[in-house]
């Protein structure tokens, strides 16, 4: 009855809408409309238009015409998905025979054909969706054709089959069976619109739906409810979980114009449930990640933030959230080294180069900066509450220690190329035997060797090498400092005969090559896409862009550079080189920083200089982070040094670089 009710309304507010705008036109324009068309009709009838009478034949419905559009359309998507003729054949037999189609009365609207249990044998899932009229919600079905099983039909009324959807299947509760999971969006709009979520277990040759957590009222968008605070500060916000019971900080944009409030209040929520569903992997199990929109005090169009779940299952089938945390909206970025400045919930870390290169914070306005800890760090990755880096201090130790500079401990003796994800720490090092329980290296290495590839817990237990010779290695799209429970660990190897980049679960399983090129150019993840920077001859002068979906690959030519990094779909390079004039006794320095699209497009020079530096000195990478994009100088002694801050005065269309530090 529940979802009866829900159904009469949605259609009740269709019909209103077009009652309303019906209603707008007066009885005369009503009555100049009928004689139109009676006039429109009789000349028809006298006359006959050939084109038009063609027009009016191919608009009316034909079943015979749809169940060919059927099989255009099951072939086309066979092809995109690389299905052989013989696998082709079978598959559309199979809807054939069993009147999925129904003649002709059904259009196709989603084809997967996969072998989705791992057991050698081609799966399909077919989704279809009434044809003769506009359908509601519900007017349609998944089929799913599993090995010899007979074949299962999911239909729900809530549920669109208009082919808007995503699916993936992933043994996502780990009893050794696979589950389909679906999620199928709808014409809602608002916040992330509406969709119908749905997972489906298959065991023992059948189809079980299973059970999603939800706290929501409404069946289709289940989920959790979420309080969106907003805190008396400038662009700061909490959330708050009555599941959890939990309630977490973290920075936003506020309303432009509104009032601060005097105190804390609830001014928002999360809006239409899940999304975003995908496989995460949790405390060595796979898990179920899901994505809700957190709106603030200016409606639902007002996106702050991102609240990530993750999903389990007890072994009776109910369902629980065992993890949720905050993904701050706004900046997007990518670097292609591990950096010395990083930002996390209102500060930034970084390495001071004013305080013989410490460890300190500072608030994002760059106030109160405070040291932390006389320490070197040789890397920063800042989660949870806890400063994860490289001690140069005492011999390239992997420490942590708590954000307020408590708390320091040492979690193993060596690493280097430090990285978080959202249970473990990564780092290179030599080969230790003890850790290689897998077997993955059988002669002893060269002692001074470092680019073995570990893991381990952020307490420095369970301790792990997983992969060996590499050179590079990056946590999955976006930013590195992100808690990373789903995605991929991408890894650049040499293999004597090029350079190898090949993908890994985030556990160090399951690898498998991507591509193969020529040179030592540095690789960043963004946007779905990889970025190798190629190295021709010395001259770094093209960038490859290799599409993680499809595998194409884009190559674009861009000026000389030294490093490049990714920031809010830009990407960013300096050319930094030593040019010595002989007339003089001190070394100068070009310095030009570039900013381009992200297939080269538009570049332009955004800031150049020229200066003397002390013997052996540098010019620091670029690196992004939230804020912006950061580099540093190294001049004379007298001038010090320290990190600069690259901004754009979008009025005046002019870069400037300020002197963060």
């Amino acid at each position: 009855m529940k979802k009866q009710m829900k159904r009469i309304k949605r259609v009740l507010g269709i019909l209103l809408c077009i009652g309303f705008v019906f209603g707008c036109a007066s009885n005369k324009e009503g009555e100049d409309v009928k004689r139109m068309q009676e006039e429109e009709t009789a000349a028809n009838e006298e006359d006959p238009d050939p084109e038009k009478v063609q027009e009016k034949i191919q608009g009316e419905f034909s079943p015979e015409r749809q169940l060919q559009q059927n099989k255009d359309f099951f072939w086309e998507e066979a092809d995109r998905q690389k299905v052989g003729w013989q696998e082709g054949e079978t598959c559309l037999k199979s809807l054939l025979d069993d009147n999925v189609f129904q003649g002709g009365k059904k259009k196709l609207t989603g084809l997967r054909i996969d072998d989705i249990d791992g057991n050698g044998q081609v799966d399909m899932l077919a989704m279809v969706l009434d044809a003769e009229e506009t359908p509601f919600y519900g007017s349609g079905g998944l089929w799913f054709y599993m090995n010899e099983d007979e074949p299962y039909c999911f239909e729900e009324e809530d549920c669109s089959f208009y082919g808007w959807f995503d699916l993936f299947w992933s043994d996502i509760d780990s009893d050794e069976n696979v589950e389909v999971v679906l999620s199928a969006q709808g014409t809602g709009c608002g916040a992330v619109g509406d969709s119908y979520k749905a997972v489906f277990k298959y065991k023992n040759h059948t189809i079980e739906k299973m059970e999603l957590p939800s706290d929501l009222e409404e069946d289709y968008d289940c989920g959790l409810r979420v309080d969106l605070i907003q805190e008396p500060e400038a662009n700061r916000y909490s959330a708050y979980c009555p599941y959890f019971d939990e309630r977490i900080f973290f920075g936003g944009e506020n309303v432009e114009g509104w009032d601060v409030p005097c105190e804390a209040r609830v001014t928002g929520g999360n809006a239409r449930g899940f999304y975003d569903l995908c496989p995460a992997e949790y405390e060595g199990k796979k898990v179920l990640q899901a994505s809700e929109y957190l709106y603030g005090e200016g409606g639902t169009a007002h996106g702050v933030a991102t609240a990530k779940f993750l999903i389990s299952w007890e072994e009776d089938g109910t369902p629980k959230v065992i993890k949720w945390w905050i993904e701050e909206n706004g900046d997007s970025w990518a670097n292609s080294y591990i950096t010395t400045i990083c930002y996390d919930n209102g500060y930034y870390y970084y390495a001071s180069e004013l305080d013989h290169f410490y460890l300190y914070r500072v608030r994002e306005d760059g106030s109160e900066p405070q040291r932390l800890a006389k320490v070197h760090p040789g890397g920063l990755c800042v989660q949870d509450g806890k400063i994860y880096f490289i001690n140069l201090s005492d011999g390239q130790s992997v420490c942590r220690m708590n954000t307020d500079g408590t708390g320091m401990e040492k979690l193993c003796e060596m690493g280097q190329k430090l990285q978080v994800g959202g249970e473990y720490v990564y780092f290179c090092s030599t080969y230790e035997k003890e850790f290689d329980q897998s077997g993955l290296v059988t002669s002893e290495p060269a002692e001074h060797k470092d680019n073995f590839l570990y893991l381990m817990k952020k307490d420095g237990t369970d301790r792990k090498l997983i992969a060996t010779d590499i050179f590079q290695y990056l946590l999955s799209d976006g930013s590195m400092q992100g808690a990373k429970y789903s995605g991929s660990l991408f890894c650049k190897k040499w293999l004597g005969d090029g350079i190898a980049i090949s993908k890994m679960s985030l556990e160090g399983e399951n690898e498998e090559e991507l591509c193969r090129y020529d040179g030592w150019g540095q690789i960043l993840i963004y946007g779905g896409n990889l970025y190798y920077g190629e190295d021709i001859y010395g001259e770094r002068e093209r960038i490859i862009r290799y599409n993680l979906q499809d595998g194409e690959e884009t190559i674009f030519c861009v000026p000389p550079y030294t490093d490049y990094c990714i920031y809010n779909g830009y990407i960013y390079s300096i050319d930094a080189r030593q040019n010595i004039d002989a007339r003089q006794k001190d070394d100068k320095y070009e310095v030009k920083i570039y900013r381009m699209g992200l297939s080269g497009e538009n570049c332009e020079l955004i800031y150049q200089n020229s200066f003397s530096i002390e013997p052996n000195a540098y010019i620091s990478a670029l690196c992004a982070t939230k804020g912006g994009v950061f580099f540093r100088k190294h001049f004379l002694k007298e001038e010090r040094s320290g990190w600069f801050k690259l901004e754009e005065d979008r009025e005046k269309k002019e870069w400037h670089v300020k002197r963060w530090e």
